[in-house]
């Protein structure tokens, strides 16, 4: 996955913390709790956010969809996904947590 990918030891170990700061530091930060495809993919071609989610792994648990349009954005070559309504753009920096 193009993410950077956390998994955390325990409750309470600083995972919003480190997105608060990240989300500072970041261009256009998108800090999201729960994600679909066709929301990301959207909100990636309207804006370039960095997106950042400390609930990645509940978001991604069982989500073939979502998992293979972040993975479509591992580099800007390929980072595309065609629907019937227009060509989208799936790059842009990821960090998600869980």
């Amino acid at each position: 996955m193009s993410a950077l990918r956390g998994i955390s030891p325990d409750i309470g170990c600083g995972k919003t913390t480190m997105l608060s700061v990240l989300a500072e530091l970041t261009p256009a930060p998108l800090f999201v709790s729960d994600l679909t495809p066709a929301g990301l993919y959207r909100a990636i071609t309207r804006a370039k956010h960095t997106l950042l989610s400390d609930e990645g792994d509940t978001m991604l648990s069982g989500n073939t969809p979502l998992r293979r349009l972040l993975n479509s954005g591992h580099c800007r070559d390929g980072a595309r996904v065609l629907r019937a309504d227009n060509a989208f753009d799936t790059w842009c920096p990821k960090v998600l947590l869980g």
